[in-house]
């Protein structure tokens, strides 16, 4: 089993793709992994604000899943094996 981590960059695409071929050329599965940060401050000029749980968060997590979905979908990993962690 191969899982590989990515920050969802473009300059994570090649080494997915290697991933991806270790993975085929070794008969094994391929699973791929995104950790959130913690957006728990907005920085505003000098001063940071403390916000609570907030639709901030909702929209950080729904474009990571799309963005690690369609990254997963390049490189033909099922969705079982798709992970976005907080």
């Amino acid at each position: 089993h191969i899982l590989v981590a990515t920050n969802l960059s473009e300059e994570s695409v090649p080494v997915i793709a290697k991933a991806s071929d270790m993975a085929i050329n070794k008969s094994a599965t391929l699973s791929i992994v995104h950790v959130l940060e913690s957006s728990p401050l907005v920085y505003g000029g000098e001063y940071a604000l403390a916000l609570p749980e907030s639709n901030i968060d909702e929209s950080i997590e729904k474009n990571a899943l799309e963005m690690l979905n369609q990254y997963a979908e390049k490189f033909n990993i099922p969705s079982e094996n798709r992970y976005l962690e907080k």
